[in-house]
């Protein structure tokens, strides 16, 4: 067989020339790298060096101009609550954000045309009864929650934010939200998208990681629930396929994610990252081309102590 291939006998002669011991040194070195890899990861060592050193071969072949895979959103757009509006006198720096100018700006984001809207505030429940809010806040959640109801009414998707944390042996625990009690969440869905959704929004460990669906028990209830990632709620609705080859064709490892930087998101002006509140609200035509056809993420962006003061509420 071999003298009959001249380059697999090429192969195999250069291969010999390296003798048995170099081979047993190579396989010896595979091994070991191979199980402390698995002891480094699975102990959580020098995570923040690991991170930066991915960050910093992302960043080198970005200046390169030879990317290892295609860094800009093919159709997903975001929409940020910064500075201007979150320290204005309307919202008045107020935690929790107010929810009636939530509901102000998904209802402008759903007339600029948007596929599904995805809101990433938080809207955990402030006691242990979903349904017992601050009464302050009522109202306003009322006006939150007939926004949903009407974006769903016209099938609009719109994915919201829920919460889940780590009860130790009891595996991990879904929180309750301000809209749990208002008939807006399906109980049961077979739709591949319902109409109304939810995703958690806490990072694996690893943050290079995309995080996937988890199993969890309800925190009021008591329930055992499934509970999508903010991240795969919103692919579930667009694309079913890329949903089947992550999440259920996935492995145990969870799958890499790559990094798209903020200012290649669609926004209206080329200096800034993103569409703002405040542009969506006016309804103006950029709007409509930023976001028409568009996964439109809406999130908060403002600095935390103050305006321009201290970091970005969530980075």
């Amino acid at each position: 067989l071999l003298e009959s291939h001249p380059r697999a006998k090429d192969l195999w002669d250069r291969l010999r020339r390296h003798g048995v011991f170099y081979w047993l040194v190579a396989l010896g070195l595979t091994i070991l790298g191979f199980v402390s890899g698995t002891y480094i990861d699975d102990h959580h060592l020098w995570t923040d060096m690991r991170y930066a050193t991915t960050q910093e071969m992302q960043d080198l072949f970005i200046r390169l101009k030879r990317p290892l895979y295609t860094l800009y959103p093919k159709r997903t757009a975001l929409v940020f609550v910064g500075d201007q509006e979150y320290w204005s006198d309307e919202l008045a720096g107020r935690s929790p954000i107010k929810r009636d100018y939530l509901a102000r700006v998904i209802d402008a984001v759903d007339k600029a045309g948007a596929d599904v809207i995805a809101l990433d505030f938080d809207l955990r429940a402030p006691l242990a009864n979903p349904s017992r809010d601050f009464p302050a806040y009522i109202k306003e959640t009322s006006n939150l929650v007939q926004s949903i109801k009407a974006l769903a009414a016209r099938h609009r998707p719109i994915v919201l934010a829920t919460s889940i944390r780590f009860a130790g042996a009891n595996g991990y625990l879904e929180q309750g939200n301000v809209y749990d009690d208002n008939g807006i969440l399906p109980a049961v869905s077979s739709e591949p998208c319902p109409t109304v959704s939810r995703g958690y929004v806490q990072l694996p460990y690893d943050v290079r990681r995309v995080p996937l669906p988890l199993d969890a028990e309800n925190d009021v209830s008591h329930k055992p629930v499934r509970v999508e990632s903010f991240a795969t709620a919103i692919v579930k609705c667009v694309d079913p396929v890329a949903y089947k080859r992550t999440v259920n064709d996935g492995k145990d490892e969870l799958p890499f994610a790559g990094y798209i930087p903020l200012k290649n998101f669609p926004a209206s002006n080329p200096e800034q990252e993103g569409m703002s509140a405040s542009e969506v609200l006016d309804a103006g035509c950029a709007t409509q081309k930023c976001l028409r056809g568009k996964i439109v993420i809406i999130s908060g962006d403002w600095n935390s102590r103050a305006s321009g003061v201290g970091p970005r509420v969530d980075l």
